[in-house]
């Protein structure tokens, strides 16, 4: 069985756990006591100060390379739709599909207004307009809403008609 990064987000979305990380080209040396990578710590920096949301994002100069490489032509039919670009410019790996759609509301489901910190918050709406993009991509009635997607809300004080 061959497992890649998108089969990977899709087996732990469907076990309701979100994963976040990077990939990069760069160069790479190895032996049995030493291992330096450029592309390690690439990923590392890149999925530090830019992932923030629970995706892997995709390195700047795999992209170029990506694009404009002669020999990745084949390449680009199979990796094209699986790549996704954010409202803040990042690419990243796009593993929500139809068959994940149900389990993915159900895990954004899982959490209780009130009960999350901001950080949480804040990626849990993410997840929400990602969800609801594909949902309304693939023309599926499955978008998400509610307290922790929503929004503002007028205050409701007791006492007051």
């Amino acid at each position: 069985m061959q497992i890649n990064i998108l089969g990977l987000q899709r087996i732990f979305v469907r076990r309701r756990t979100l994963i976040r990380g990077a990939i990069a080209i760069g160069k790479h040396y190895a032996d049995a006591n030493l291992v330096y990578s450029e592309a390690v710590v690439r990923a590392y920096r890149l999925e530090r100060d830019r992932a923030r949301f629970p995706r892997v994002l995709i390195d700047s100069q795999l992209l170029d390379w990506y694009v404009h490489d002669t020999g990745c032509a084949e390449l680009k039919s199979q990796v094209t739709p699986a790549l996704l670009k954010d409202r803040d410019e990042e690419v990243f790996l796009h593993y929500l599909g139809a068959e994940l759609l149900e389990d993915h509301g159900k895990l954004i489901g899982s959490y209780e207004p009130g009960k999350v910190s901001a950080s949480v918050l804040e990626k849990i709406q993410w997840l929400a307009a990602y969800h609801n993009h594909v949902a309304t991509t693939l023309g599926n009635g499955n978008v998400i809403d509610g307290p922790l997607v929503a929004g503002f809300q007028p205050l409701a004080v007791q006492g007051e008609n």
